[in-house]
Formats: structure tokens, C-alpha cells, sequence
């Protein structure tokens, strides 16, 4: 009796939230955001080993000013987890154009930022799991700076919670700092993101994500409070697709909106069922 209430609380309990991750659709927070190389952007809990390619950009535009600032390109992301709990990855902006428009306009074309980072998942229960982040962004955009070159980098603990199969809730909490690399003074500068949200699955591989993100203290007291919304659709096993938008709704941040189209692949064996296995025991 005792091995058979074992077996039947085995196959009723949840696999945990990453578990349940077995296709190639999107996971995690809406990766869109207003810094050079996504510094500060949120970061998902649940590792995975796949590569993607994202086109997107921002723009601003202050017609009373007679400013507007024009940023579009596409960047190449890559991650893999080594073990179940542990995710590094990398992104590389392959081409980005940069057009400030003043009376005295200027135009960048070339090669754009390169980020590095990792995930650690500390604690995984049943429906929920927490995790440690850190991302560094180089300044490789060499054309792009004069004399000064700034260095990127965030750090932060995501957290997801699953409570039913159709519906995660997702958060994280981190800083951000920057300083620039040059023969003058560094101006470093620091500051605080918050990013909290949600991920409704009515159909599989389907899902809607919508996240308030919300900054402070980096360029100003309230940097910005936006939201963003995710569209993310499944194609076959291993393929997804995501659009993606965020809109700043208050604080110093002067983008109209910024957002991207990826388009990612998963690699490695894929598990075939969700299902937790239950060993049979001999008689």
C-alpha cells in the first residue's frame, strides 16, 4: 500500500517549471529593452542550449527639439546549458545602424555590441524556481564611440512560479552599471531594475507574455517604468518565434518604443513527454 500511495503522489506531482519546457517556444521575460547589448534587460530561469537571430530597434523622435534618434540591426544570440541547472550565452549584434537626427546630424553603420553572461539556478521545488544572473557588455561597437569606450554590466535573481500548466509568473530584480574605458575620467554610473510578468499558454505551443519593467537611478531617479507585451508561437518541435514590443510609460527614457522578431532553435535532445518517470519496483 505504502509503494502504491508513492507511485500515485510520483504521478500526480509536477515535474518542476523547467521541466515542463520541451519545445522551442519562448520562456521567460520579454527580452526587449532601451541599453546597448540588452544591458539590464530580464533574464529567463530555465536554461536551455539553442541559437536565435533577432532584427530589431528603437526609435525617438522630438519633433519640438528637432531630435530624433534611430536605432535598428540584428543580433545573433547563443546559449547552452552544460548542466541542468547552469546556462551560459552570448549575444553578438552583427550589423547595427545608428542615426542621430539634429541639425547637425550623424550616421553609424557596422558592427554593433557583444554580451557574455550566465545563469545559476539555485532552488527548483515543484512549481516554482529561483536563480542568480550576470550578464557583461563590451563596447565593440568601436565606430560607434570617440576617445571613451563604455563597459556594461548587470547582475540579478529571477525567479518563476508555475502554479498551473497554462499560466507561469516570472520576476527579477537586479542593478546595472557602466563606465567608460578611456585616458579621461570613467563617469561610472549605477543603478536598479524590477521586472514583473506573466506567461498565459491557452494553447500549446502558444503563449501571450505581457511584463512592467521599471528602472531607477540610472541616467535618472525614475529611468523608466514600461511595458511590454510578447506574442510567441511554436513551429514544430524545436523552432520558435516571438515578437516582441516595449513602450516606456514613464520616467526620463525618450524611445517612442523599441521592439524585435526572433526567431530561435533549440538543440540537444528534446525530452519526449512532460511526464514525471516512476520507476516500477520489483516484486
Amino acid at each position: 500500500m505504502g509503494t502504491f500511495l508513492l507511485l500515485a503522489a510520483s504521478t500526480l506531482a509536477w515535474a518542476g517549471p523547467c521541466d515542463t519546457d520541451t519545445t522551442g517556444i519562448g520562456v521567460g521575460p520579454v527580452t526587449v529593452g532601451f541599453l546597448d547589448g540588452d544591458l539590464g534587460v530580464p533574464r529567463r530561469v530555465c536554461g536551455r542550449s539553442e541559437v536565435a537571430f533577432a532584427p530589431g530597434g528603437s526609435a525617438v523622435v522630438d519633433t519640438a527639439n528637432f531630435y530624433g534618434h534611430i536605432v535598428a540591426g540584428g543580433t545573433f544570440d547563443g546559449s547552452w546549458a552544460p548542466t541542468a541547472n547552469t546556462e551560459v550565452y552570448a549575444s553578438v549584434e552583427a550589423v547595427r545602424y545608428d542615426s542621430v537626427i539634429t541639425p547637425i546630424s550623424a550616421s553609424y553603420l557596422g558592427f554593433g555590441h557583444v554580451a557574455v553572461g550566465a545563469t545559476q539556478r539555485l532552488w527548483t521545488g515543484e512549481t516554482a524556481a529561483i536563480a542568480v544572473h550576470g550578464r557583461v557588455v563590451a563596447p565593440t561597437a568601436v565606430g560607434l564611440y570617440q576617445n571613451a569606450w563604455p563597459l556594461g554590466l548587470d547582475v540579478g535573481v529571477a525567479g518563476t512560479w508555475a502554479p498551473v500548466e497554462s499560466l507561469s509568473v516570472h520576476a527579477d530584480v537586479g542593478g546595472l552599471g557602466s563606465a567608460a574605458v578611456s585616458a579621461g575620467p570613467a563617469f561610472p554610473r549605477g543603478g536598479a531594475r524590477v521586472t514583473v510578468g506573466a506567461a498565459w499558454h491557452p494553447v500549446r505551443p502558444f503563449a501571450l507574455v505581457l511584463d512592467v519593467t521599471s528602472g531607477f537611478g540610472y541616467t535618472a531617479p525614475v529611468d523608466v517604468v514600461a511595458g511590454s507585451l510578447g506574442v510567441r508561437v511554436g513551429v514544430g518541435k524545436r523552432v520558435g518565434i516571438e515578437l516582441g514590443a516595449a513602450v516606456p510609460l514613464v520616467g526620463r527614457e525618450r524611445a517612442l518604443a523599441a521592439g524585435e522578431l526572433k526567431v530561435n532553435v533549440r538543440l540537444g535532445k528534446l525530452a519526449d513527454s512532460v511526464a514525471p518517470v516512476v520507476p516500477v519496483p520489483t516484486p
